[in-house]
Parts: structure tokens; C-alpha cells; sequence
């Protein structure tokens, strides 16, 4: 009895640990300046830049300047991108790799995205992509997408 009961106190003790390997991986920027070259990889399930809408808190992405670079690569399932990125004469490079990813990003938000170049690779199912280029201000030469 007693050996069953140390297997189980095992047992439940392992599912706990591995569930604790499966949090958000979560990254809230908020930048100002030129010439911004940001690089970054997300792995595993659950990642995310920014919050999950456009609610006017504090934690939201923002990247303000110009000729900045960004590069993404997220990659897993139920990856998420939020947040207003203004981007004059700037590069981006998004790749997302898994199922239920979504995105909803404003570029140009209360400000410009002239010059921008933005491309995108995509692999999985059930992904929903909402890109609002020049939002409230103007877009001029859009490459990509």
C-alpha cells in the first residue's frame, strides 16, 4: 500500500512539473529612438508580444522611430502579436510557426509607416491576421505583406 501510494504522490508530482514547462512566454516593449534593431525568438506554446488587445494599458507594445528592424520568429501553437508600432523607412520580419496564432497590429498607429517593408512567413492552421497599416495617419511605398 505504502508503494502505491509513493507512485502516486510520483505520479501527480511529475504532472505538475511538466505543466509548469508550458507557461506564456510574454514580451512587453516599449521603445523610443531610431535605428532600433530588435531580434527575437519565441519558443513553445502561448507566445506572446504585447497584450491581447488594444486596451490602453501600460503593457501594450509600443515601438516609436524610424528606420528601425524588427525581426520575429514565434514559434508554436496559440502565438499572439498585439500592440502600435510606428515604422518610417523600417524593415520588418515576421515568422510564425504552429496552429491559433493570431495577430491584430497596428503599424502606423497615431503616426506613419511610410517606406515600410514588412514580410511575413506562416505555417499552421486556424490563424487570424488583422494588420492595420498607416491606422490613423498615412502609409506611403508599402512593401511585403
Amino acid at each position: 500500500m505504502k508503494n502505491k501510494l509513493l507512485l502516486l504522490c510520483l505520479s501527480l508530482g511529475l504532472t505538475g512539473f511538466v505543466s509548469a514547462g508550458a507557461d506564456d512566454n510574454e514580451i512587453w516593449i516599449q521603445q523610443t529612438g531610431d535605428n532600433l534593431i530588435l531580434n527575437f525568438t519565441q519558443r513553445g506554446y502561448g507566445n506572446k508580444v504585447g497584450l491581447d488587445d488594444f486596451s490602453g494599458t501600460s503593457a501594450d507594445m509600443i515601438i516609436t522611430g524610424a528606420s528601425n528592424s524588427l525581426t520575429l520568429l514565434q514559434d508554436g501553437d496559440n502565438n499572439k502579436l498585439f500592440g502600435p508600432f510606428l515604422a518610417d523607412s523600417s524593415t520588418v520580419n515576421l515568422t510564425f510557426t504552429g496552429d491559433s496564432n493570431s495577430m491584430d497590429w497596428n503599424v502606423g498607429y497615431v503616426g506613419s509607416a511610410d517606406n515600410l517593408n514588412m514580410l511575413g512567413t506562416v505555417t499552421g492552421d486556424s490563424n487570424t491576421f488583422d494588420i492595420d497599416v498607416g491606422y490613423d495617419a498615412s502609409q506611403n511605398t508599402l512593401t511585403g505583406i
